[in-house]
């Protein structure tokens, strides 16, 4: 868990020199017992509310906002994208000790705040925009089907 940033579905799918560790570490002299402990459907929910509890880690639900607000951030002042952004939360989210979501529950939170702060940037250039830029940039833009596209050549009329 700790080098991953979260649980495995199935403990005895780790390295085999991890599962060799585990029993000395949980103090069972007998490794079979081990797995015999992962028969039982309470058990990895217990032990992992265990380990969060004695190693201090947390939900990601506990600073989803934080995120959201860290990544926005950095969208923000880095023109970074989504991919970059990603692998960076990984590593926020490990160094505040955070249980790391699934990857698509994660890539669609950084889409998502990335896809708003361009919007946000995208409305602090259009108000910069004096009406002469505005008659401008409208020339050279036309919606084509409720598409913004780019004019191929210059309008023949007021109408196209």
């Amino acid at each position: 868990m700790r080098r991953l940033g979260t649980f495995l579905e199935d403990s005895l799918d780790g390295p085999g020199a991890v599962l060799e560790f585990m029993p000395g570490q949980l103090g069972v002299e007998d490794s079979s017992q081990v797995k015999r402990c992962t028969g039982r459907r309470p058990t990895p929910f217990d032990h992992q509310r265990e380990i969060r509890r004695a190693y201090g880690w947390r939900d990601f639900a506990d600073v989803e906002e934080e995120f959201a607000a860290w990544a926005a951030a950095r969208s923000w002042t880095s023109g970074d994208g989504p991919r970059a952004i990603f692998t960076d939360g990984v590593g926020w989210l490990r160094e505040r000790k955070v249980l790391l979501p699934g990857i698509a529950t994660l890539a669609r939170l950084v889409a998502r705040v990335r896809d708003d702060t361009t919007k946000r940037l995208w409305g602090v250039l259009e108000g910069r925009l004096t009406v002469g830029q505005r008659y401008v940039l409208d020339q050279v833009l036309h919606y084509a089907g409720g598409v913004r596209r780019v004019r191929s050549r210059p309008a023949q009329d007021a109408h196209s």
